[in-house]
């Protein structure tokens, strides 16, 4: 028969950090954190049986700490897990140890009270696979905007290409003209003086199309650079949404994993 429990309808949040957990001088076993927990434990159980409604939190820092170590010495012969992993690889661990010796402790005083240990994993996976594809839809706008920008500036130097080219090819079809005409004035010697101002025209003609084959010129380089910049600014704007995306199934499968945990234990 269960006993009777006093209840004073006040809530008490308890938070048993990490080194009390895994304190000073220990090695850090699983016994020696589970007889920390259990003696913890049993004080929580004091508080229920004097009619607390109690919340534990607890930190993981010494114990996501020696994970890592324990990931990076056997780095070459298993695949290393992330700090975020870790951290929800300890918070299982820890709330097993604790949901355990709390239930033991509530079970010799006959207390039906239940116990449940959840993560803050799955609320903050949410938040930052919220986050994430807000960052992946901005990088996909970035990306769509830079190459908007790209086809924009070439299309533009594309039509000042096609302009100089209408020019030169004008101005060749000219010079044809004048110099057909050269010749006929050349084949009438009263005509001297009228070639030579045709010949003025001529060396005139000249100066623009040189000028304008520098200009044309430039122009080429200004595309070269700018293709280059812009190819740059494409390369990093893919390398941005490919790592984006990994992220987001990373997530995907975290939240998967947690879900899963979720009906396993409904």
């Amino acid at each position: 028969m269960a006993a009777a429990t006093k209840t004073n309808a006040k809530t008490v949040v308890v938070a048993l950090g990490g080194n009390a957990i895994l304190q000073p001088g220990q090695a850090g076993t699983f016994e020696e954190q589970l007889l920390n927990i259990d003696a913890a434990m049993r004080r929580i159980a004091e508080l229920v049986e004097d009619g607390w409604r109690v919340v534990l939190t607890h930190g993981n820092g010494p114990q996501v700490g020696n994970l890592l170590i324990q990931n990076a010495l056997a780095a070459k012969t298993v695949a290393p897990m992330p700090m975020d992993v870790c951290g929800a690889m300890r918070q299982g661990e820890i709330g097993y140890m604790a949901a355990q010796t709390l239930a033991n402790h509530l079970s010799k005083r006959k207390l039906e009270v239940p116990d449940v240990a959840a993560t803050a994993e799955l609320a903050a996976s949410r938040n930052e696979l919220k986050v994430l594809r807000d960052e992946l839809q901005r990088a996909k706008e970035d990306h769509a905007d830079a190459c908007r920008s790209y086809e924009s500036k070439l299309e533009g130097v594309n039509v000042e290409l096609r302009k100089s080219a209408a020019q030169l090819r004008a101005t060749c079809e000219q010079t044809d003209r004048l110099l057909e005409q050269v010749r006929m004035l050349n084949a009438t010697p009263d005509l001297r003086k009228a070639v030579d101002v045709h010949l003025s025209a001529l060396v005139e003609w000249d100066v623009d199309r040189k000028n304008y084959e520098g200009a044309i010129d430039q122009m080429r380089e200004n595309l070269k650079r700018s293709a280059s910049d812009l190819r740059e600014l494409r390369e990093r704007m893919e390398a941005r949404l490919s790592q984006k995306c990994k992220e987001l199934e990373r997530l995907k499968l975290s939240i998967g994993s947690v879900l899963d945990g979720e009906d396993v234990e409904d």
